[in-house]
């Protein structure tokens, strides 16, 4: 947080003071879980960047318990993506995910980065030779993909936003004969 505030560090841009808004004045639980599952995302950049991309080591119970609970969110393979450099490859294609966030707070709506190379002339520039998950282009960028769904699908706003809208759309479900439920 406070790598944030200051501008220090490798993804302080990533973490904006509206994040720390919400944790503070947030009185839904569901969004705190929402904040707290972004930092975890962040921390595991944070790991893979300076690590090397180094697994975290044994997990306490209750550590295995939550990542029981998220078998979706593959953190290793975020770790992974992060520590060879993919950051800038995303980012050369969409926003970060908090900018995204924000934006979709805001109703606001643009265009994504159009860099003037192909996605397959980028992803060249990030083959890692010998690697079986970042040996091809065509590998980089399904791991590119990969890693911008983890931050998309963790950024509190996109979360929030998402839960709102399906938790106001649940008495309109419709049954099977047309009547609603």
């Amino acid at each position: 947080k406070k790598a944030a505030k200051a501008g220090k560090g490798p993804y302080a841009h990533e973490l904006p003071v509206e994040l720390d808004d919400l944790w503070k004045f947030s009185p839904d639980p569901a969004d705190l879980d929402d904040v707290q599952l972004y930092l975890r995302l962040t921390q595991e950049a944070l790991s893979g960047a300076l690590g090397g991309g180094q697994g975290g080591g044994q997990l306490s119970a209750k550590a295995r318990k939550i990542h029981a609970r998220r078998r979706w969110l593959d953190l290793d393979l975020y770790r992974r993506c992060v520590a060879a450099g993919l950051k800038p490859l995303a980012r050369a294609f969409f926003l970060p995910a908090v900018e995204l966030g924000l934006k979709m707070q805001r109703l606001e709506f643009g265009l994504p980065p159009t860099p003037k190379q192909t996605p397959t002339e980028l992803a060249a520039q990030y083959v890692v030779k010998g690697s079986p998950e970042f040996g091809t282009p065509s590998r980089v960028l399904a791991a590119t993909r990969a890693m911008v769904a983890m931050e998309i699908c963790c950024e509190p706003h996109v979360r929030s936003l998402l839960r709102n809208m399906y938790e106001g759309e649940r008495a309109y479900v419709v049954g099977g004969r047309g009547e609603t439920q």
